[in-house]
């Protein structure tokens, strides 16, 4: 997750120290024996062909990802041997119906869905369209997706934030205040912990959104969320996100708002396409999928957010076979969805690609 101090860049940037970059044998490897099939009907070999697919890109920064932390990254079969929603156990905290024998989250869990929750104001021309967070959402993952109700923040006189909960209660979150810019900031752990306390009983996870600016400790500019995998909720902030919005390296407080920089139309579509790409992002966490060293993902790891804004909308083979393991939907066909959504809204660079990618596994 992007989280950032002051950065700089500079030539030859060394991986992290103890990280071994893969080479494509090995990245190949990580797809796992294809001739094995799962107990899901809709694995088909073809479909998880790395054609096409670079390798992680080398770091260009001492600030990118890679520069920074030694990720080991898990193969398809250590991600199957030890992601607890394959378990024949019920995982801790859910109460739904519980089918043990299950071959996929669905079946283990037919109630289950994945719950969106609005957090403060989303302004009209200045935020993502909801809507359309739940329809990415749902394509991409292939499974039920509902939005609750917006949880409101209100202000008191000494500029301290209040969250008001469905049953009125109102909360006092952390955060952080700029009296001269007016700016403040909420603490991601005190988010997340009133967030537990609202997962619906069917929900396989929650994941809270914002246009509030994040930060998690206090040398922070921001962090752009979190996700707590054993507790199945996560938060993250769309703020940084806005292509209008420039900020300050060196201060949290210091961000600027270019209303006339750019198309409303060009505002619309990157916006939604970063707050897309973020919302997968973390709730692929949540259902067990780390940070992906092996080809270029949307599972990479990002340091900073011109990191994070370079990466690709599209899991990689490796990472698209666990997910299919996990929701066992057919792979052209989610494709054709998420192909559709990115021609309804104008992303002509995803579109292509998906275009391109069912002509090679077809």
């Amino acid at each position: 997750m992007p989280k950032t101090r002051k950065r700089s860049v500079v030539r030859k940037i060394p991986y992290a120290r103890g990280f071994k970059n893969p080479k494509l044998k090995t990245s190949i490897s990580a797809i796992g024996d294809l001739t094995q099939r799962p107990t899901n009907s809709n694995f088909i070999p073809k479909h998880y062909s790395q054609e096409g697919f670079s390798l992680i890109p080398e770091p260009t920064s001492v600030d990118d990802w890679l520069a920074q932390y030694n990720e080991t990254g898990d193969t398809y079969q250590q991600f199957i041997s030890g992601c607890p929603w394959f378990s024949t156990r019920r995982q801790p905290y859910l109460k739904q119906t519980f089918e043990p024998t299950g071959a996929t989250i669905l079946a283990k869990y037919p109630q289950g869905k994945i719950y969106l929750v609005p957090l403060g104001n989303f302004p009209v021309g200045k935020s993502p369209d909801i809507s359309s967070l739940m329809e990415f959402t749902n394509h991409f993952f292939c499974c039920p997706v509902k939005v609750m109700s917006t949880l409101h923040l209100e202000f008191t006189k000494n500029n301290k934030v209040i969250l008001v909960r469905p049953d009125s209660v109102k909360i006092q979150l952390t955060s952080r205040f700029h009296v001269k810019t007016g700016s403040f900031q909420l603490k991601v752990d005190s988010v997340l912990k009133e967030l537990k306390e609202l997962i619906p009983d069917d929900a396989l996870c929650l994941i809270g959104f914002t246009m509030a600016d994040l930060y998690e400790t206090t040398p922070d500019l921001f962090v752009a969320g979190m996700a707590g995998g054993r507790n199945r909720v996560g938060v993250f902030s769309f703020c940084r996100y806005n292509p209008s919005v420039s900020f300050s390296q060196e201060h949290w407080y210091q961000l600027v708002e270019d209303v006339v920089s750019i198309r409303e139309e060009e505002f619309k579509r990157i916006m939604l396409l970063r707050s897309c790409r973020l919302m997968v992002h973390e709730i692929s966490h949540l259902f067990g999928l780390g940070h992906c060293i092996w080809f270029s993902c949307i599972m990479n790891g990002a340091g900073h957010l011109e990191e994070d804004f370079k990466q690709p909308m599209f899991l990689c083979p490796v990472d698209l076979r666990k997910l299919q393991s996990l929701f066992g939907f057919d792979v052209v066909s989610r494709y054709k969805r998420l192909g559709a959504f990115f021609r309804n809204n104008k992303m002509k660079e995803e579109e292509s690609w998906i275009e391109n990618r069912i002509v090679k596994i077809c």
